[in-house]
């Protein structure tokens, strides 16, 4: 054992030499290495694994297939002999490259879009023999399983590793094999399971999937044979066949209902295969909610009540009645709770009982998802469930730190189903509306505790930030003594400045939000919002512009009048410009964030950016400063793709993780998209590769940009594109191109970031009575009295015009506080520009030695 241990290893070893070889000599490696490590390792393991087969690496196989290591057709026998060996090899294979063996090299039949998942495998539609024989291994495996006993068969180790199945026939043959035994639930969700024949057939239905041409006919000719609860049952338990059988049972509404009802189990779905992934693609696209959201109990009511409506009552309780076949365990229980409540068969009372005396936490979800009654009753309705959450948060504080947190969580989660039940369009805003009531007391001055000498005080500052103030006498305190800190007055200022500062932290994601899917705010609301200590202050900082009805603004009547535009005044009554003018706010107009193309729009875009440094006004969100993306002539003219960062190589790994912060999901062998819900728009970004690559190899190059109606995928026109939606999704790829690059080009180096930071520097050196600076495309040139000066605008890198580049070494945290940058977002890049421009146009007055002996030599 010792000893085949130490093989195993030698053998690994040389595996992992053999690939850090090939990625460090990439330049220099031939076909010629290729075939030769080959032969060296297939003879290395036959002689310490002489009664073993199928250990060979596949890429090193496939390598040496395409570097023509095999004579005389030896290669496919050899092939079928490495994919079908020991089920040692492939659970090694596995292991290393955490994926499916099959997954990696079967495609499905002919014709159908290929998922890879790793670049380093060599796709095998190069060499269509070799694919031909995986698909017959699979249809072999396949077959053998359908015609199973109860013992298991030699394919059967094989079965885990079949990555997907397409088309009917592989759904039908393992759906017909299982008869009338139950579907094997833990299956459902990938987690393995026995050797059982329920077990692997039923792990064959999950992988199976229709093609994109799938004949509806074809397969309601078929599925007469299947008892309807059966096919109910499948419904749920591969939703990816929903639609099929939503058209063969003729109920409408079916597909919907049973997203939803996945979408709100107890349970993750975890993205770690191409079956998950494309359940999580199908759930983002029909709501808002992030898959984190949803697993934590988010409950998407718009959502509910449409499916519902469409697939009629009776239908949804058949439905329901096979729900645990959509989750393992006791999952699909939340989603029963939760329809029960929206449903009124569970009742007010009865869930506040499960809080009261159990502290269930999903009934405390469920408490916001109970109908609210209408009239006068409405908003007692709404106050009483917010007080009785808020205090639910209040009493776990005499539990542990682990609890507090899963039940603060609960709370969370139950305020944002209680937004939704009344109708708000976000949770925060129902925060706002609850809370006005609830910090209206610092709105005339801070609330003081007094305990011997000491003093705490809680206010809110004219930014809008809780201040937390200790004092003893005239002196101020750090921390609160040891001696008060269990008094209940001070506890409950601490508690209370901590909730505010919470508050504080999200005005500016909310903010950003409502800029992009431009949420709408009626004159009186925001006039209502200003009167916010916390928030008051950020929307009083922002762009408000009015929104008009398309119809009204389609006209083109000359006496219209154009929307009212500006920031919003103390009283929340005008809407000031940098003009000096006010238009009045009509208390039931309806108003929303300028986007940069509203503020394109009015012709004098600069004057609000000058405004910005004249006022010293600094933005919660980047508004004034925004990049800005318009349609270019060549996007127009090729109609439905733009390539504009077509050829761009970025790292995978770390492209993934940005254009998944800004809300897009990976679709297995389509790309990346992200779904605009309030405009019904899907973006898509394909790449020359699939996602999902690892980050030490080759980089991930992006293809084209297109747009589709949600629920579709034929691209539509760009230029019926709203613009801000065009803007945003290239203001994402911007980002991702510029900071994940794979060249190593400065992070900061983006088309629409030098463009921001050169309007900043003119506004700076404007405001600073500069002449002697001037922005020249990438570059800020400096006409000093010592030497002539250029600054890159992207990296800040500094040099002497036809000389030497300046070492000049930036400490960010120095420039932070000290360059007025008028947005809140921490740009210490845009600082150090800043910053370098204004020493350099003073050199005079430079005092550094060595930057000085670097002027002088130059």
């Amino acid at each position: 054992m010792v000893a085949a241990a130490e093989k195993a290893n030698a053998i690994r070893r040389a595996y992992d030499r053999v690939r850090s070889l090939k990625l460090w000599l990439k330049d220099d490696w031939t076909p010629e290495h290729d075939r030769r490590i080959f032969r060296a390792i297939a003879f290395i393991n036959q002689f310490a694994f002489p009664h073993q087969s199928g250990n060979i690496d596949l890429e090193l196989f496939l390598a040496a297939y395409g570097s023509g290591a095999f004579d005389g057709g030896d290669g496919v026998p050899e092939f079928i002999h490495q994919v079908a060996g020991s089920r040692a090899s492939l659970q090694s294979y596995r292991h290393r490259c955490g994926m499916s063996l099959f997954e990696a090299t079967w495609s499905g039949p002919a014709g159908v879009r290929r998922q890879y998942h790793r670049d380093w495998s060599p796709p095998l539609e190069t060499f269509p023999e070799l694919e031909a024989a995986t698909e017959r291994i699979v249809r072999r495996v396949l077959e053998v399983e359908c015609a199973r006993g109860d013992m298991a068969t030699a394919a059967t180790p094989l079965v885990s590793q079949v990555g997907h199945l397409k088309g009917l026939q592989p759904f039908a043959d393992a759906v017909n094999a299982l008869g009338k035994l139950p579907l094997e639930r833990s299956a459902a969700h990938g987690y393995g399971g026995s050797d059982s024949r329920k077990s692997t057939l039923s792990s064959l239905v999950r992988k199976t999937a229709p093609r994109e041409d799938e004949d509806a006919t074809t397969f309601a000719a078929w599925a007469k044979k299947i008892p309807e609860k059966r096919l109910v049952e499948l419904s749920a338990y591969v939703p990816q066949w929903a639609p099929l059988i939503e058209s063969t049972l003729r109920w409408k509404g079916l597909t919907d209902a049973v997203w939803w009802l996945r979408a709100h189990t107890n349970e993750t779905i975890y993205a770690n295969d191409s079956v998950t992934e494309a359940w999580v693609a199908e759930i983002s696209e029909r709501t808002p909610l992030s898959m984190d959201d949803l697993c934590e109990g988010a409950v998407d009511v718009a959502w509910f009540q449409e499916a519902r409506k469409r697939l009629t009552k009776k239908r949804w309780d058949a439905l329901f009645e096979c729900a645990r076949y959509a989750s393992s365990s006791g999952g699909h229980k939340r989603a029963e709770l939760f329809s029960d409540a929206m449903t009124g068969a569970v009742k007010y009372p009865a869930l506040l009982e499960r809080v009261d005396k159990r502290r269930h936490q999903d009934s405390v979800r469920a408490l916001g998802l109970i109908p609210l009654r209408k009239g006068k009753l409405r908003q007692a309705d709404l106050l009483k469930r917010y007080e009785r959450l808020a205090a639910f948060r209040k009493e776990s504080k005499k539990f542990g730190s682990q609890r507090q947190e899963s039940e603060g969580r609960a709370v969370a989660i139950g305020m944002q189903n209680l937004a939704r039940t009344a109708g708000f369009s976000d949770p925060q805003r129902l925060t706002w509306a609850m809370e006005q009531e609830a910090v209206k007391d610092l709105v005339d001055g801070p609330v003081t505790v007094n305990r011997e000498d000491v003093t705490v005080s809680l206010s809110v500052s004219d930014e809008g930030q809780p201040v937390l103030e200790i004092r003893r006498g005239e002196k101020s305190l750090k921390n609160v003594p040891k001696k008060l800190s269990k008094d209940p007055g001070v506890a409950s200022l601490k508690a209370r400045a901590k909730d505010l500062r919470t508050q504080a932290s999200r005005v500016k994601e909310v903010l950003e939000t409502a800029l992009v899917t431009r949420s709408t705010f009626e004159g009186h609301e925001i006039a209502g919002l200003m009167r916010h200590p916390i928030l008051g202050p950020s929307l009083g900082r922002v762009v408000f512009t009015e929104v008009r009805d398309p119809a009204e603004e389609s006209t083109g009547d000359a006496g219209v009048r154009a929307p009212a535009i500006g920031y919003v005044t103390a009283d929340g009554k005008k809407l000031s410009s940098p003009s000096g003018k006010a238009a009045p706010m009509e208390a039931n107009a309806t108003y929303a964030l300028a986007h940069a193309t509203d503020l394109l729009s009015t012709g004098n875009w600069h004057a609000w950016q000058k405004d910005c440094f004249d006022e010293g006004r600094v933005q919660p969100i980047k508004q004034v400063f925004r990049e800005l993306y318009p349609i270019t002539a060549e996007e127009a003219e090729n109609g439905k793709r733009s390539r504009r960062y077509a050829g761009h190589q970025v790292n995978p790994r770390q492209g993934v993780a940005l254009l998944g912060g800004r809300g897009w999901v990976v679709r297995p062998g389509d790309g990346v998209s992200k779904t605009y819900h309030s405009a019904d728009l899907v973006a898509w970004l394909t790449s020359e590769e699939s996602f999902y690559i690892p980050a030490d190899v080759e980089g991930l190059t992006f293809d084209e940009v297109y747009f589709t109606r949600r629920g579709e995928y034929k691209p539509i026109a760009l230029e019926t594109v709203p613009p801000r939606l065009f803007s945003e999704t290239m203001r994402d790829l911007d980002l991702v191109v510029s900071v994940a690059h794979q060249g190593g080009v400065d992070p900061e180096a983006s088309a629409s970031t030098i463009e921001m930071r050169a309007a900043l520097m003119r506004e700076a050196c404007r405001l600073l009575e500069l002449d002697n600076v001037e922005v020249k495309e990438a570059h800020a040139v400096i006409r000093g009295e010592r030497a002539k000066y250029s600054i890159h605008l992207g990296s800040a890198q500094a040099r002497v015009v036809g000389s030497v580049a300046l070492a000049i070494v930036a400490v960010h945290s120095q420039h932070r506080g000290r360059i007025f940058l008028p947005f809140a977002d921490d740009d210490p890049r845009t600082a150090e520009v800043l910053s370098k421009t204004l020493m350099l146009a003073r050199d005079k007055e430079i005092q550094d030695p060595s930057i000085l002996k670097q002027i002088q030599s130059s």
